[in-house]
């Protein structure tokens, strides 16, 4: 009887500490796995560090971040959707991630893809410049068109005064040369001619 009771308690003593220990080593891996996970959370990095591959995403209207996830996680941008949940949830960018395709690399970290969704990444950016450039062609458009209206306006004007001083010179007005013209040897003739005309006259007298 008592060989019996010592086994069993021996028995008993072994079961307790085999749980204590089971607990212990639970305890250990929780802890150890919520560290990694909230390292992750704020260190995960990128899928590529270098040599990035560009993968377009289509983000449906109402997507939740969750969804979000499992898009960019089945595209292979991410490693885990419910580290991007909660990345999402502490990050300064959180309801604010914005539906439409977007073309991410593989280097980019899910912040930079955030950042990017909610509109305030170098993608939208370009996008806007791209939009400026679309918009450009028109506006070169108008000045070609206003360069040309300045050109016949001042050809128009050059034009109008030569015929100015071509109608001028045809309506026998002698004293008004066209600008750039001399008197004609005819003309100067005549000029001298009245000159001796008038000194003959005066001798006469």
């Amino acid at each position: 009887m008592k060989i019996n009771a010592i086994l069993t308690s021996f028995v008993g003593i072994l079961a307790r500490l085999a749980m204590t220990l089971f607990l212990i080593i639970m305890c250990f891996k929780l802890t150890v796995a919520a560290y990694n996970f909230g390292y992750r959370v704020f260190s995960e990095p990128p899928i590529s560090k270098s040599n990035g591959v560009s993968i377009t995403v289509d983000i449906p209207t109402g997507s939740s971040a969750y969804n979000i996830g499992k898009i960019l996680k089945n595209r292979g941008l991410i490693r885990d959707e419910k580290l991007f949940y909660i990345q999402e949830r502490l990050s300064a960018y959180h309801g604010k991630l914005l539906p439409g395709k977007y073309t991410f690399q593989t280097t980019m970290t899910a912040d930079d893809m955030m950042k990017i969704m909610a509109g305030e990444g170098e993608i939208a950016a370009d996008s806007a410049k791209e939009g400026n450039s679309e918009s450009s062609p028109e506006s070169e458009g108008d000045s070609k068109t206003e360069a040309a209206a300045e050109e016949v306006v001042e050809s128009s004007g050059g034009n109008a005064g030569n015929e100015a001083v071509q109608i001028m010179g045809d309506s026998g007005d002698e004293s008004v040369p066209a600008e750039g013209e001399e008197y004609s040897g005819e003309e100067a003739g005549t000029g001298e001619e009245s000159g001796t005309g008038g000194e003959e006259e005066g001798g006469g007298y």
